[in-house]
C-alpha cells in the first residue's frame, strides 16, 4: 500500500504513463479477512498465492510438507523443545531442492502452512474478473505483484517465472540482468505451484504480458516461518489468552512489515526505478 500510495501522488511517474497511453490499474491485497485478522491466509486458511491452478486435475502432491506437517504445526504454543529439535533435524535432512518445495503449497492440510484449497478462493475469482474486464482489450500487460517476507532486509528481489525465450528476453530487456528466474537455486522463491501472476496468461490469451514478483527481505527466514507457525497454531486455538494471541500478532505483522524509515526508504526506492523501466518497456 505504501508503494501504491507513492505512485499516485509521483506526477513524473504518472505524467511519463499519460504520455505513452499506459493505463495504470493499483490492485490492494483482495484479502480482506486475512487483513482484518492480521494474517496472511484468508477465512478458509487459504494461501492465495498458491490457489491459482485449475481444480479439473488434483493439486500437485507435496511430500515434503506432508513430512513436516506435524512439527510445523505445534500442539502447544511457544513449541516444547523437543518438537524444536525435530523440526530442527527433519529441516537438516532435506536437500536444497526439497527446501525449495517445502512452502511452494500443499492441498492436504487445510489447518497448515501454505495451504491451497480445494477450489477457487473469492479472491481467484475477483482477481481473474478483473483482468477479463480490464485486461483483455489491451495488447500488452505488464504485472508486478508486491511481496514481502524473503531475502535479505529491504533488498528486492526481481523474480521471473521463465516460460518462453522471447517473453525472457523482453523481462531481462526491461528489468535487467539481475532478474531471478524462479526456478533458479539461488532464488529465494520457492517452488509455488498456483501463483497468482498466472492467470493473467488464463484469462488475457492475446495480449503480450510480462510479469515479475518483487519480493522485499524482511526478517530472517527462521524468523519468518516461526510466525507463520505460530498463527497457524493460533487458529486451532481461538481461545487463547489475549496476551499470547497479541505476542502472535505482533510477530506476525513484524515478519512481513518493517516498520522503520530505512526499509520503506530502500522499498519505495526500488519501486520507482522498476516502475519507471516498466513504463519505458511498455512504451517501447
Amino acid at each position: 500500500s505504501g508503494c501504491q500510495q507513492f505512485l499516485l501522488h509521483d506526477d513524473g511517474l504518472l505524467r511519463l504513463a499519460e504520455r505513452e497511453r499506459i493505463a495504470l490499474i493499483l490492485v490492494h491485497a483482495i484479502n480482506p479477512y486475512g487483513f482484518s485478522h492480521l494474517q496472511r491466509t484468508n477465512e478458509d486458511n487459504i494461501d492465495l498465492n498458491r490457489n491459482f491452478l485449475g481444480f479439473d486435475q488434483p493439486y500437485p502432491e507435496n511430500d515434503v510438507y506432508d513430512q513436516l506437517h506435524h512439527h510445523l504445526v505445534s500442539d502447544t504454543w511457544p513449541p516444547s523443545d523437543a518438537n524444536e529439535q525435530a523440526l530442527a533435524e527433519a529441516q537438516q535432512r532435506l536437500t536444497p531442492e526439497a527446501r525449495k518445495r517445502l512452502s511452494g503449497g500443499q492441498a492436504s492440510h487445510a489447518d497448515g502452512l501454505f495451504y491451497a484449497g480445494k477450489a477457487p478462493a473469492w479472491s481467484n475469482g475477483v482477481v481473474r474478473a478483473m483482468l477479463r474486464q480490464h485486461g483483455r482489450s489491451r495488447q500488452a500487460l505488464a504485472w508486478i505483484d508486491l511481496h514481502t517476507g524473503l531475502g535479505p532486509y529491504g533488498h528486492g528481489e526481481k523474480i521471473f517465472a521463465a516460460l518462453e525465450d522471447t517473453v525472457t528476453a523482453r523481462a531481462r530487456r526491461w528489468w535487467g540482468m539481475d532478474l531471478m528466474a524462479s526456478s533458479s537455486p539461488d532464488s529465494v522463491s520457492p517452488h509455488i505451484a498456483g501463483y497468482i501472476t498466472q492467470s493473467a496468461r488464463q484469462e488475457c490469451p492475446e495480449a503480450a504480458i510480462t510479469t515479475m514478483t518483487l519480493e522485499y527481505g524482511t526478517r530472517p527466514n527462521d524468523m519468518v516461518r516461526q510466525a507463520l507457525r505460530g498463527d497457524a497454531w493460533l487458529r486451532r486455538h481461538p481461545n487463547a489468552p489475549a496476551s499470547l494471541r497479541h505476542s502472535i500478532k505482533a510477530a506476525l505483522r513484524d515478519a512481513f512489515y518493517i516498520d522503520a524509515d530505512d526499509w520503506k526508504g530502500m522499498v519505495i526506492g526500488q519501486f520507482r526505478a522498476i516502475m519507471l523501466q516498466t513504463l519505458y518497456g511498455m512504451s517501447d
